[in-house]
């Protein structure tokens, strides 16, 4: 698959994206487009932006080829399925990559953890009447991303399900009218 990549909005090479056994392979060939250190980055809506690497100069091109391994992408909120959707360069002064420079995690649930997984989409965050209900998911022999707060679900369906209440003195981890710790 191969894709365009962008710098400030305007198209300035291309990212050849293959499938490998060990994970996915990017190759990347950019016109020189500033003396500054570029760095590619994915893009996709439901996650954070993917640090790829940094280009080097080659000839007259820059160039880029990095593998990144399966679970480093699962990290990062994406699947072999589940892609960036655009590609950027960034030189990392202000206002050169708004939505790298802007996408910080928002605070759902304030707890740590699980807002970072609810922003690499891992798992799904429902604002209820008195706080937040988290969903896992939670299938046999697979990992599960809210492990560390595991004995504090439900189990049903083939989803891990945690009960937040607002951070206001209520008691932790409710589900119903049940206290789960």
């Amino acid at each position: 698959m191969e894709q365009q990549v962008t710098y400030r909005g305007q198209p300035v090479g291309v990212v050849q994206i293959e499938e490998q056994a060990q994970g996915m392979c990017w190759s990347v060939q950019c016109s020189p487009v500033s003396q500054m250190v570029l760095r590619l980055y994915g893009l996709g809506a439901q996650a954070e932006p993917l640090r790829i690497g940094v280009l080097e100069p080659e000839g007259n091109v820059l160039t880029l080829r990095r593998v990144l391994s399966w679970q480093t992408l699962r990290d990062a909120g994406y699947e072999r399925t589940r892609l960036p959707d655009s590609y950027v360069l960034n030189d990392g002064t202000p206002g050169c990559l708004d939505r790298v420079d802007d996408h910080t995690s928002k605070v759902l649930t304030g707890d740590v953890r699980i807002d970072a997984l609810a922003a690499s989409g891992q798992v799904k965050c429902v604002r209820q009447d008195k706080g937040w209900t988290v969903y896992a998911p939670f299938v046999s022999g697979r990992e599960m991303p809210m492990a560390f707060a595991l004995t504090a679900c439900a189990v049903r369906d083939g989803q891990a399900v945690l009960c937040l209440p607002d951070r206001d003195g209520k008691p932790p981890f409710q589900e119903r009218n049940r206290v789960l710790e």
